[in-house]
């Protein structure tokens, strides 16, 4: 496997890490410019039961992103991912 290639247990889902060792990922529920719509998505999540939902501007962008939850391990990542998808909810990780 390529150094900074993990494979995931989900079927067809490969996550980027750039250092196994070192990281954070954020598993991200939407990408809003304006800031009410992302506030509104928080709110869905939070009434989910996804009590670490919040809103975040990255450096260098103007959108606001709609944080589940930041991660440093790949089950817990996957553990989450899955109550997403059984909520019908899009989402896509962002690991540094």
């Amino acid at each position: 496997m390529a150094d900074g290639v993990h494979k995931s247990t989900i079927k067809n889902q490969d996550t980027i890490i750039p250092n196994p060792s070192k990281f954070i990922c954020y598993l991200i529920s939407g990408s809003f410019l304006i800031p009410k719509n992302a506030d509104t998505q928080v709110n869905k999540l939070l009434k989910l039961g996804f009590t670490k939902a919040y809103k975040y501007n990255f450096p260098n962008t103007e959108f606001y992103a709609v944080v589940v939850d930041t991660f440093t391990n790949q089950e817990r990542i996957e553990k989450t991912i899955l109550e997403l998808s059984s909520n019908k909810l899009e989402f896509f990780t962002k690991c540094l």
